[in-house]
């Protein structure tokens, strides 16, 4: 049996977001498939170095509920399948209450 070595639980779901590389000067459009309060999991071609900063924004909402959120990290982990994101420490109560809601909201639809 294997020790869960993650600090936040993580959802599974389909989130539209936009990743800005700076180092690389590489913009990507995709979706998160892994969220979590600590980070995220985005399917992205290609190798992209560990420790690389990004800049992720994340679209939350349908229709005139819509909302864009910007959010700093770090690449932390490059698969074949994409990259797992660290989020910047210090995000704001802005942001941690929109995640927590989006997690939310999954977490019912699933239910």
């Amino acid at each position: 049996m294997t020790r869960e070595r993650r600090a936040f639980a993580r959802v599974e779901l389909d989130l539209p977001a936009s990743m800005y590389l700076y180092q690389m000067d590489m913009y990507h459009d995709g979706a998160i498939i892994d969220l979590s309060l600590g980070g995220c999991f985005l399917p992205v071609e290609g190798d992209i170095p560990l420790g690389e900063k990004c800049q992720l924004i994340l679209t939350t909402g349908i229709g005139l509920e819509t909302e864009s959120v910007e959010i700093a990290g770090t690449i932390a982990r490059c698969t074949a399948h994409g990259v797992g994101i660290k989020f910047s420490t210090g995000l704001s109560s802005r942001i941690k209450a929109i995640l927590k809601k989006v997690m939310a909201e999954k977490l019912q639809i699933d239910a």
